[in-house]
């Protein structure tokens, strides 16, 4: 099971005005997203998977890796 970094997770209005680096915000919501139990999905505007959690893969039986760059009708049950 992944863990969170509890050192980066504040409450609303702690550091507002600090500047953060992207890439580590972008980690961070990566990892926040990877852990939660429910099923997310990040899809182009064509309707591909671009990024799925563990949580939604398990929902359609695939792993995340089967569903990535894959449209959204060619992985419906039929």
């Amino acid at each position: 099971m992944a863990t969170l970094d509890r050192d980066k997770v504040s409450t609303a209005g702690d550091n507002c005005d600090q500047q953060t680096d992207p890439e580590i915000d972008k980690d961070f919501a990566h990892q926040v997203m990877a852990t939660v139990g429910q099923g997310i999905v990040v899809s182009s505007e064509g309707w591909r998977f671009e990024y799925v959690n563990p949580a939604f893969a398990r929902m359609v039986g695939r792993m995340p890796k089967e569903l990535i760059g894959r449209s959204m009708d060619e992985t419906r049950p039929d």
